[in-house]
C-alpha cells in the first residue's frame, strides 16, 4: 500500500497541461492521470472542524502546535505549519547575490513594521520607503538587487497553495500582510528587547492611521526608541507620543519638545 498527500494545485500541474504542451508532456500527464485515478482519495479540508481543533489544542503543549492554533481560521493549522517553514526558507535564500534581495528588503521592513506595533495592513509606499535601508545593510549593490516591480511579484507570490510572503489585501495590491510565522521566527531569533530602528518608528507615524499611531506608542517602551520625542511638530507624532503617556506615564528625558496643539 503506497499513502501519500498531494495537493490541488500540484495534482493540476500534473494532469492539466496546457494546450502546446509537446507529445513526451501529454504522455507523462496520461500517465499521472492513469495513477492518481486508481486511488482512493481523502480529502483534508484546510480548516479544522471543531473536533480537529479541540483534539488540536491537546497537543498545544508543543510549541509549534501552539503558535499554529492562533492562526488556526486563518491559515489553517496544517498549511501554517507546512507553509511557514517554506516561506522561512524563501525569504532566507533570496539575500543571495542575484537571487531576490530587494523583495526579501521588503519583506525585512514589513516584518520590522509589524514588530513596531503596526498591526493593519501595511501600504505598499511605506515599505517602498523603507526597504532600501534592510538592502543596503545586507550588501546594497553588491547583491545586484532586482527592479522594484519585479520584488512585489516575488513577494506577493502565492506559495504552498494560499500562502505568500506579502499578502495582498486589495483588489489593486496597495496594502499588504507579511506572513505572521515570519513576524514570529524573527522576534524570536532577535529577542524580546530588541528594539526595531528609530528612524523605521518615524517613518511608520508619517503613514500610519490613528489605531496604528497608538498601538506603535504602546511598543515603544519596550523598544526603546529615543527619537520620537524630539518630533512632535506634527500631528501623528503628537497623537504618539499622547498615548505613550497614558498609557505607561513615561517620563520624557531632559531636554525633550512637546508642543501639542
Amino acid at each position: 500500500m503506497i499513502l501519500a498527500t498531494l495537493r490541488s494545485a500540484e495534482e493540476d500541474q500534473l494532469t492539466q497541461l496546457p494546450p502546446d504542451s509537446d507529445a513526451i508532456q501529454r504522455g507523462l500527464g496520461d500517465q499521472a492521470a492513469q495513477v492518481l485515478e486508481q486511488a482512493h482519495r481523502i480529502r483534508l479540508k484546510r480548516i479544522f472542524s471543531p473536533a480537529e481543533l479541540e483534539r488540536a489544542h491537546v497537543r498545544a503543549a508543543d510549541e509549534r502546535i501552539a503558535d499554529a492554533l492562533d492562526y488556526a481560521g486563518e491559515y489553517g493549522i496544517a498549511e501554517y505549519l507546512a507553509a511557514g517553514p517554506h516561506l522561512q526558507d524563501a525569504y532566507d535564500n533570496a539575500w543571495a547575490v542575484g537571487r531576490n534581495p530587494r523583495g526579501a528588503a521588503l519583506v525585512a521592513a514589513a516584518i520590522d513594521c509589524r514588530r513596531a506595533g503596526h498591526l493593519s495592513p501595511l501600504p505598499r509606499a511605506l515599505l517602498e520607503e523603507l526597504h532600501q535601508d534592510y538592502l543596503d545593510e545586507h550588501g546594497g549593490q553588491r547583491l545586484r538587487p532586482e527592479p522594484l516591480e519585479q520584488a512585489w511579484q516575488w513577494a506577493t507570490r502565492q506559495r504552498r497553495s494560499t500562502a505568500a510572503l506579502l499578502q495582498p489585501v486589495d483588489d489593486d495590491g496597495t496594502r499588504v500582510e507579511v506572513f505572521d510565522y515570519l513576524a514570529d521566527r524573527h522576534q524570536q531569533h532577535v529577542g524580546p528587547t530588541a528594539h526595531v530602528p528609530d528612524q523605521v518608528i518615524l517613518i511608520i507615524l508619517r503613514h500610519a492611521v490613528t489605531t496604528d499611531t497608538e498601538a506603535v506608542a504602546l511598543q515603544m517602551p519596550r523598544k526603546a526608541v529615543t527619537a520620537l520625542p524630539l518630533k512632535l511638530s506634527s500631528r501623528p507624532f503628537r497623537l504618539a507620543a499622547t498615548a505613550t503617556v497614558r498609557s505607561t506615564r513615561t517620563r520624557w528625558p531632559a531636554g525633550t519638545i512637546w508642543r501639542p496643539r
